[in-house]
């Protein structure tokens, strides 16, 4: 196989055997072909803790490379900006734990006191539709309504969610709504599936 600078012996993770010492220009000795005298694992060479670099006319080479130590002035504008992004990021937890709160509240207000008890005990609540039919809601987000039977036996699966990014108990609440006031449009929006005997 043709490479820059000739051709290869070697692929990174393997190991090369040519007539070289650990202080050999990497790109050479990894193109090079000759008789075998010392064996140099080429990945572990280039990557070595001392550092790679670029040198003219020598291509990659190991370097004793150091980063350039910060400042104690950009020391502490890195310090300051961090607590500002770790200030920002629990502002945004916190806002999203006050709006789920909130969702759970308004949910339990549309319950009645038996559906209250079942989510409690059991993450879900039955619920009888605009048409008489008979729902169950469960906790998540989506895929999470199930028509039943008389006997409580599920008989479909309703996938339809709120788009948004909103609290469960918010979407939970919304597809409570719809099947009370127009489960009609819900079933035409919704992927239903039906539940095999």
């Amino acid at each position: 196989m043709a490479t820059w600078g000739g051709t290869i012996n070697a692929w990174p993770f393997t190991e090369v055997t040519t007539a070289a010492t650990t202080t050999l220009n990497t790109w050479i000795v990894w193109n090079q072909t000759g008789t075998a005298t010392t064996t140099i694992d080429q990945w572990q060479y280039w990557n070595s803790t001392t550092g790679v670099g670029w040198t003219t006319g020598s291509g990659y080479s190991r370097l004793n490379y150091k980063p350039r130590e910060l400042t104690p002035e950009e020391l502490e504008a890195q310090r300051v900006a961090a607590a500002q992004r770790e200030e920002q990021a629990a502002k945004i937890r916190a806002d999203r734990e006050q709006a789920v709160q909130r969702a759970e509240t308004l949910l339990h207000a549309h319950l009645s006191p038996a559906q209250r008890k079942q989510l409690a005990h059991n993450g879900r609540f039955k619920m009888r539709s605009q048409e008489g039919r008979l729902y169950e809601i469960r906790r998540g987000h989506h895929g999470n309504i199930v028509r039943l039977d008389d006997g409580g036996k599920e008989i479909e699966k309703l996938c339809v969610y709120a788009t948004g990014g909103v609290p469960e108990a918010d979407c939970m609440l919304a597809q409570k709504l719809y099947l009370e006031m127009n489960e009609a449009q819900l079933r035409r929006v919704a992927h239903i599936t039906p539940v095999a005997a």
